[in-house]
């Protein structure tokens, strides 16, 4: 039985599983019109990345995907486009410095 498993699980390419990395970014409700960040740390207080609004869904191409919840989101990666490390998520504040929420370390799968 479990050797009929195997066979169907490789015949339809479970072997190329997707692992998609992920972050959850709760902020408080006073920030929700506030842009989200996507970066990749550079330093103790420097990333590089990417802003995207609310509403968004997708980033960078579709490597990045985001869902909202009430006071919320969530980034989860599919691989990290500026290598691996650790990346931050946050909002950007009106006088656009980075308010960090969350950090963690992405893979690379290359």
């Amino acid at each position: 039985m479990y050797f009929i498993i195997l066979v169907f699980l490789l015949a339809i390419g479970e072997n190329d599983a997707v692992f998609w990395q992920r972050l959850k970014c709760p902020y408080e409700p006073k920030h929700q019109s506030l842009l989200r960040v996507w970066c990749r740390q550079r330093s103790a207080e420097c990333c590089t990345g990417l802003t995207f609004s609310h509403s968004s869904q997708l980033a960078d191409g579709g490597k990045v995907r985001v869902t909202q919840d009430t006071h919320s989101f969530t980034v989860e990666v599919l691989e990290p486009s500026h290598r691996e490390g650790v990346y931050w998520c946050g909002l950007l504040s009106k006088n656009g410095t980075i308010i960090k929420l969350a950090e963690g370390y992405f893979y690379s799968c290359k």
